[in-house]
C-alpha cells in the first residue's frame, strides 16, 4: 500500500451509500448508549431475502454471506444507483474475516478422522468428510460472500477479494479508490465482513492474543464510493467524502486489539456509519496492526 493518499480537486471521493449488520447490542455499545459490556449480544444474523434475486439461494449461503448481501443491499439503496450502471460500471472491493466453524462440527470431524487415536488422511477423506454437511464447504470459502453480493446486485466489472482484518479492508479501500480516479470504474462497493462468534475464530485470537478478553462480533458492512463530480442526484446526497489515507510506523507493543469490541474487516465501515449517525462532523478512524497504524479521515458534508 502506499503510505500516504490524499483526495481533494478531481480525484475527490465521496461516500454516497452505507450499510451494516450488526447486532442492536453492539451498535448501541459503540455508539456510547451503553455501557454493559458484559451482557452484550455480540452474535448477530439477518436474512437478505430483500436484496435476493432468488430465496433459494439461502441454502447455500452462510452467516457471513447473509449479512453481507444485507449490508452491501442497504449501502446501493441509499446510493439510489440505476441498475444499468450498477452491473457494468461498477467494482466490488471487500476483506473477509478469518473462516468460521463451530466446535460441534469441528468435533466431529476430528473424531471420524482418527484412526487408533491417530490423524488418518483416508479416514478425514471419506467419514470425515461425510460427516459434515456438505454445504458446509461453502461456509469455509472467503470468496463466496463477493460472489453473493456480485450474483445478487448484478455486477461484472472489477472484484478485489483480500483477508483477514481491518489492514486488508484499507488495502481494498485503496485499490478501490485508485480504481475510480483511473476511470476503471464509475462506482465502486468497498466494504467487510466477519463471522467470528463461532468456536473457530475464538480459538484462534486465544493463541494469537494470549491474555486478552475476546469480544469478538459478527458484523458486515459496506460503501459505496464516487468520484465527487461524477456522483449526480441519481447516485443520492454526497454523505462524506474521504480527506486521505495514512499508513505510519508504530510501537510493536500496539499491534493488538485496540477496543472492547473487536470487529475484524468490518470494523473501518461499521465505525464510520455510527459516527454518521451520530452526526459528526469529522471521522477519523484508526487501527494497529503490523507494527503500522492504519488512518482513515472522513468529513461529513
Amino acid at each position: 500500500m502506499d503510505k500516504i493518499l490524499r483526495f481533494d480537486g478531481r480525484n475527490s471521493i465521496v461516500l454516497t451509500g452505507i450499510g451494516m449488520e450488526v447486532s442492536n447490542d453492539v451498535r448501541n455499545y459503540l455508539a456510547g448508549l451503553r455501557d454493559d459490556l458484559d451482557k452484550i449480544s455480540l452474535g448477530y444474523d439477518c436474512m437478505p431475502t430483500a436484496f435476493l434475486k432468488s430465496r433459494k439461494t439461502l441454502k447455500y449461503m452462510s452467516k457471513q454471506d447473509r449479512i453481507s448481501v444485507s449490508a452491501a443491499g442497504k449501502a446501493i439503496t441509499m446510493a439510489q444507483i440505476e441498475p444499468d450502471i450498477l452491473s457494468e460500471k461498477t467494482g466490488l472491493f471487500m476483506s473477509v474475516g478469518y473462516i468460521p466453524f463451530e466446535r460441534e462440527e469441528a468435533e466431529r470431524l476430528a473424531v471420524k478422522a482418527q484412526e487408533d487415536k491417530i490423524f488418518s488422511m483416508k479416514k478425514f477423506s471419506t467419514e470425515g468428510y461425510d460427516s459434515i454437511n456438505p454445504l458446509l464447504t461453502f461456509a469455509c470459502l472467503p470468496n463466496m460472500p463477493a460472489h453473493h453480493i456480485s450474483a445478487n446486485f448484478g455486477l461484472t466489472d472489477e472484484y478485489y477479494v483480500t483477508y483477514p482484518g481491518t489492514p486488508e479492508t484499507y488495502m481494498a479501500l485503496q485499490e478501490a479508490a485508485c480504481a475510480l480516479i483511473e476511470n476503471r470504474i464509475e462506482i465502486a462497493i468497498v466494504g467487510g465482513v466477519a463471522d467470528q462468534h463461532n468456536f473457530l475464530v475464538e480459538n484462534h485470537y486465544r493463541k494469537t492474543c494470549p491474555g486478552q478478553k475476546m469480544r469478538l462480533a459478527d458484523a458486515a458492512g459496506f460503501m459505496v464510493l464516487q468520484l465527487e463530480d461524477r456522483a449526480g442526484e441519481k447516485s443520492g446526497k454526497n454523505l462524506v467524502r474521504l480527506k486521505h489515507i495514512n499508513i505510519t510506523s508504530t510501537h510493536p507493543g500496539n499491534a493488538k486489539l485496540q477496543a472492547d469490541i473487536h470487529l475484524g474487516a468490518a470494523d473501518l465501515i461499521v465505525k464510520l456509519a455510527i459516527a454518521m449517525e451520530k452526526g459528526s462532523k469529522m471521522c477519523t478512524h484508526n487501527y494497529f496492526a503490523w507494527e503500522d497504524t492504519f488512518e482513515s479521515l472522513w468529513e461529513l458534508l
